[in-house]
């Protein structure tokens, strides 16, 4: 069941990333790369979304945690918005490495050679994280 939700969450989050980044005309260049990018997004969200599931006690609580979630996870977008305002600790959100993979390959037209290291530390805390969201949801379920 987990395993369904699973797929089912990152099914959804992916398509709807797709599906806006071809609205906006963003499916240029390398584009097997930016769907890459956006797989291990949708990962990352998903995963995260399992551990606040599973500290949750009631969907409303849930609905709450995950805003909190997403407002942090925005901070590197806007980080992108206003280039002024990046800094060294915005790395510390794993979006982070995701925004600038897409930013620099959509706007500025780079080659994802140089931010290989970015997909890594993406898979690497999709890794990390995913499986400590299921743990955490096969604890609370039990």
């Amino acid at each position: 069941m987990i395993a369904a939700k699973g797929a089912v969450g990152t099914l959804l989050a992916f398509s709807e990333a797709v599906l806006l980044a071809f609205l906006l005309g963003a499916l240029k260049g390398n584009i097997a790369v930016i769907l890459a990018t956006l797989l291990l997004g949708a990962l990352m969200v998903t995963g995260i979304s399992f551990v606040i599931a599973a500290f949750s006690k009631d969907m409303l609580i849930a609905t709450g945690y995950s805003v909190l979630g997403l407002l942090l996870l925005i901070i590197p977008a806007i980080a992108v918005i206003f280039p002024g305002s990046a800094s060294l600790w915005v790395k510390v959100f794993p979006s982070y490495y995701l925004v600038e993979v897409l930013d620099r390959m959509v706007t500025y037209g780079e080659s994802w050679v140089g931010f290989w290291r970015n997909l890594v530390i993406l898979l690497a805390f999709d890794i990390a994280v995913f499986p400590v969201g299921v743990l955490l949801l096969r604890r609370r379920f039990r």
